[in-house]
């Protein structure tokens, strides 16, 4: 398709950082806090994969919600929406979702492959939902860039993930191994997205902090490297945790994105289902503040908000 293929000449043509190539493009890129926020970039993220197709077994008929998800795990704590803006307007999302008991939301692909790195004693974390908006014209891969800077600072140096793992299109794959991906599991045909050819990624930590303290990230070939993996201060860090525990979704949130989507809940395996409770029971004092229908088929979910345990 057209915007798939615009989508993947941009990936292709990114090879010079920041003040190169996209300096004339202020981007505002920061965490969303809020329903309203992710709900935005939720949109974003349906919009564009509606476009490519990757949407095309969901019913027409069927109203569409207000916040699009595509998995339980981007309504736990451990997924956060990261969001460019250009002149006020969304025009990027990227999430990062960090490994818990529920998984990652690879596992329905690469649970092997993750399950090694777990076993080694390894903390992956998984970019997806990435989107910018169709219409940037040249200036998107600047988004991009931005997006993956301010998502890869804070999962690695201030969340501690060792490895940023994606899977993707056989045909984006050319611009993840610029940056130092290594391969993590084959091609493989993904049902969440009709059928989609998908491969899996993964750039373990340690490579970035080779190249810093090498010096070698500073070298005119590295330049796309060092844009995104410079260290955090301990000020941007700091900062970044405070966004992060503002950014927590309550349970008004949550429950209302199992009522209006409740295939969420439908299709997540036990171990998501009960990682999901404890974080709804985590959350009974927001929600007793705050009324929210709550479908008979979510009783599982509501009456874990009694359970302090």
């Amino acid at each position: 398709m057209q915007t798939t293929a615009r989508l993947s000449q941009r990936l292709r043509s990114v090879t010079a950082p920041p003040g190169e190539c996209h300096e004339e493009a202020q981007y505002d890129v920061r965490l969303a806090v809020g329903i309203f926020e992710r709900a935005e970039a939720a949109r974003l993220v349906e919009q564009l994969y509606g476009h490519e197709g990757y949407l095309a077994g969901r019913s027409a008929s069927a109203p569409s919600p207000a916040m699009p998800l595509f998995s339980v795990h981007h309504l736990l704590d451990e997924a956060l929406v990261f969001t460019a803006r250009l002149e006020g307007r969304l025009v990027g999302a990227l999430t990062v979702i960090f490994d818990s008991p529920a998984g990652l939301p690879m596992d329905a692909l690469y649970k092997e492959e993750l399950d090694g790195l777990r076993a080694a004693g390894r903390r992956p974390c998984e970019f997806c939902s990435l989107a910018v908006a169709p219409d940037l014209a040249r200036n998107a891969h600047g988004a991009l860039l931005e997006l993956f800077r301010a998502a890869y600072r804070y999962a690695t140096y201030a969340a501690g993930a060792t490895d940023v793992c994606v899977t993707l299109k056989p045909s984006h794959a050319p611009f993840y191994r610029r940056i130092c991906f290594l391969p993590l599991g084959e091609l493989r045909l993904d049902a969440r997205f009709a059928q989609a050819e998908t491969i899996a990624l993964r750039l373990p930590h340690e490579t970035a902090r080779e190249l810093w303290a090498s010096g070698e990230a500073l070298q005119p070939r590295r330049r796309l490297h060092a844009f995104f993996s410079r260290p955090l201060s301990r000020g941007e860090a700091k900062a970044l945790r405070r966004r992060v525990r503002i950014a927590r979704r309550g349970a008004a949130e949550i429950l209302g994105c199992l009522f209006e989507q409740p295939h969420l809940a439908d299709c997540a395996s036990e171990a998501q289902r009960a990682h999901l409770r404890r974080t709804l029971a985590a959350r009974a004092g927001a929600f007793e503040a705050q009324s929210v229908p709550v479908a008979l088929r979510l009783a599982p979910f509501s009456t874990a908000l009694s359970d302090r345990a």
